[in-house]
């Protein structure tokens, strides 16, 4: 699934749609003002809304959240973590500095992700 963003220049709304296929996406889509919002392209489509992300990649098991706790705080990336185990991920800037304190790569990450 793909997030694409939609931008409607009458009323100045932000839409986001998720489609399977990028290719097969409409280029325009209804506004709630009854108007056509045009797609917005570019590395900054991501809606903020996202923050707060709860990562299962970055988690561990319930039993090891203090343990990784103190470590992600020795990294200087302090990070949180829910009952189950998912790690809490602040923003872009949090996320970047714990994939590379745990040694990971974003292969789907756009300029500026680990």
């Amino acid at each position: 699934m793909i997030l694409l963003h939609y931008h409607c220049d009458s009323c100045n709304a932000t839409l986001y749609r998720w489609v399977k296929d990028g290719a097969t996406a409409a280029r325009r889509v209804k506004c709630l003002c009854k108007k056509f919002a045009g797609r917005v392209f570019g590395s900054r489509t991501t809606p903020a809304g996202i923050w707060p992300l709860h990562s299962d990649a970055f988690g561990c098991h319930p039993k090891q959240i203090p343990e990784l706790r103190n470590w992600t705080e020795e990294q200087g990336c302090p990070t949180e973590y829910t009952p189950d185990g998912r790690a809490i991920l602040r923003d872009r800037a949090h996320r970047k500095a714990l994939g590379r304190a745990m040694g990971y790569y974003d292969k789907q990450g756009g300029y500026g992700d680990p």
